[in-house]
């Protein structure tokens, strides 16, 4: 198989979709990642970044394309083009993240080119070009990204509500949720309670501050850490237990956790968090860490499915039986089964599965 990932980020800042690429490659298929560059990134060829991600890419074939104003579109449409005409054959498979890069491919290329749209949050609610919290704008989006996808061969949604929703407008619909490298699931041996919990997250503007500090109060002798970006500023504001770590490399910061006694994902109600699925279960578990969560769309199915990694909690008294039920099973119990199941070798093969599916239906 020929596959082509277009996205709009250099592969450091898109690393859990390269790890995927990475897989698909030792799996036999040839892979090639499409991407914008600045002027200086473009001719220094600068495609890597040894402080974020410590992989080797050297399988996947990198085709930068100058990008000289991301508002001249029709130019980057036609990069896009060009660089597939050139790879294209029979068995090429277009993926990209941009439902318009997408629709661009399939309205030029028509049945010569499978096109998948992988949509892994919603992008008119979080930080990319889309981003923007006016309302009028996101209904924009919403209805241009609608029209897009019944065209598409194969669309990818990274959770149910998703996938129940986009299946109203394309029944070629795969669900595809979050995962991790299998290098980085580990089993930890005769671990007793720490009395250290945390929370991964990008923005802490996601974080339900009410909530945690909630709990904060009732476990004083707990030491919570928060580890992220913090875009709230001076707004965040945390009790004397909780703690906001500086940001560390991704391969760092997962050895960092594994000393906690488990991983919370406290969320707001809002529309990003009801369509998202959390990579950060995937991630506490391949640190043998179990979750307590929000009660979001996506959370409730993966406690269905992981009742005994997954745990439920929209207030603080729930949240402390969740805890005291979990320290009970630390160094007794395998929290790993969740990224065990979830990784992206895996995920390359369901990929490979649910294109081959596809195109057997279409003809």
């Amino acid at each position: 198989m020929n596959i082509i990932y277009s996205a709009d980020s250099k592969w450091y800042k898109h690393w859990f979709r390269f790890e995927l690429l990475l897989e698909l490659t030792k799996l036999g298929h040839q892979v090639t990642y499409i991407a914008p560059q600045k002027i200086e990134h473009y001719f220094l060829n600068m495609f890597k970044n040894k402080n974020q991600r410590n992989v080797s890419f050297d399988t996947i074939n990198y085709q930068p394309f100058l990008r000289l104003s991301k508002k001249d579109w029709a130019a980057e449409q036609a990069a896009i083009r060009k660089i597939v005409a050139k790879l294209r054959n029979d068995q090429t498979v277009f993926i990209s993240n941009d439902y318009r890069k997408c629709a661009a491919m399939k309205e030029f290329f028509q049945q010569d080119l499978f096109v998948i749209y992988d949509i892994y949050d919603r992008y008119s609610e979080y930080g990319n070009e889309h981003y923007s919290k006016d309302p009028q704008k996101i209904e924009q989006f919403d209805k241009a990204e609608s029209a897009a996808i019944p065209n598409c061969d194969l669309v990818l949604c990274a959770s149910t509500t998703l996938t129940t929703e986009t299946k109203q407008l394309n029944d070629a619909v795969l669900w595809f949720p979050n995962a991790v490298p299998q290098e980085y699931i580990t089993h930890k041996q005769n671990s007793v309670p720490s009395r250290t919990i945390g929370m991964l997250s990008d923005r802490m503007s996601r974080l339900d501050q009410e909530l945690l500090a909630a709990i904060a109060n009732r476990i004083p002798d707990y030491r919570i850490e928060l580890i992220g970006k913090n875009d709230l500023g001076d707004q965040l504001k945390l009790p004397a237990n909780v703690f906001l770590k500086e940001y560390m490399p991704h391969h760092q910061l997962l050895e960092y956790i594994t000393k906690w006694d488990c991983g919370f994902s406290l969320y707001v109600d809002d529309r990003f968090n009801h369509y998202c699925c959390p990579m950060k279960y995937f991630e506490y578990s391949a640190r043998d860490l179990p979750t307590i969560t929000s009660a979001i769309p996506e959370a409730k199915k993966l406690a269905s499915m992981y009742p005994d990694i997954i745990y439920l909690a929209d207030d603080a008294d729930t949240f402390i039986q969740r805890l005291q039920t979990i320290e009970t099973k630390i160094g007794q119990f395998d929290f790993s089964k969740l990224a065990e199941e979830n990784n992206w070798a895996v995920k390359a093969m369901q990929l490979v599965e649910g294109i081959n599916n596809r195109r057997a239906a279409q003809k």
